[in-house]
């Protein structure tokens, strides 16, 4: 499987039913509070649609079907998640999928009362072992606001708390691999972070579904796909 399938290697559709799910570096936009803003969390994915909406990316490649931006380098601030994941490192493939159906997540989430941002993306992290492609954690969660609890319990779910990160940023509109007239082979990203002079450190890979779901167009689907950079 190369680089640029391993997003898809397991059957999205048939696997998340349009449910969300976090990294547990990525960043989010809602207000909590009085403590919990755009410059703490990071990711103001609204604001990235409108821009995606708006033709105002610099595309590096783009047809009437997908567009996929030039990339940019991102710099994340610590967050909170709730998540679940594979705990040990796994391999690529259908090992991932008990870990990718949030709903029992999300209603955990709601039976205890722990409190999930909303405006967040949704993404499936990959975090590698040794190299990319070789085995890895794979985990999927919620952003929560920093102070949040989770009760222990069979499954697994956690509180994550994750320091502040480095990554090269791809914008990707348009179907996924499974789906006609996808781009998605056609991001290339280690070969585009290259090019632009990043340096790939082969730890961590991720997809930030902004907007998603069963009843949205093909081409309307956004997704940011990232990789650790040194």
């Amino acid at each position: 499987m190369s680089r640029q399938e391993l997003g898809r290697g397991v059957s999205r559709r048939g696997l998340l039913a349009g449910v969300a799910c976090l990294s547990p570096i990525a960043g989010c936009a809602s207000v909590f509070g009085e403590t919990q803003t755009l410059e703490t969390v990071g990711f103001d994915a609204d604001a990235l649609k409108e821009q995606v909406d708006r033709d105002q990316l610099d595309w590096a490649a783009r047809t009437e079907h997908f567009a996929i931006s030039q990339p940019v380098v991102k710099h994340y601030p610590p967050v909170t998640l709730l998540v679940q994941g594979s705990r040990q490192p796994i391999n690529l493939g259908e090992e991932m999928a008990p870990h990718t159906n949030l709903v029992p997540l999300r209603e955990f989430a709601g039976e205890h009362q722990i409190e999930t941002v909303s405006n967040a993306p949704t993404v499936w992290l990959y975090q590698w072992v040794s190299r990319a492609q070789g085995p890895m954690v794979f985990e999927t969660g919620f952003v929560v606001p920093n102070g949040s609890r989770c009760p222990e319990n069979r499954e697994g779910y956690r509180i994550k708390h994750l320091g502040p990160l480095k990554v090269c940023s791809i914008v990707y509109r348009g179907p996924y691999l499974s789906e006609p007239n996808s781009g998605w082979h056609q991001i290339r990203w280690a070969e585009r972070a290259k090019h632009k002079g990043f340096e790939y450190t082969e730890k961590l890979y991720r997809e930030l579904y902004l907007r998603d779901g069963p009843k949205r167009s093909p081409r309307e689907r956004i997704t940011v796909v990232e990789i650790s950079v040194a």
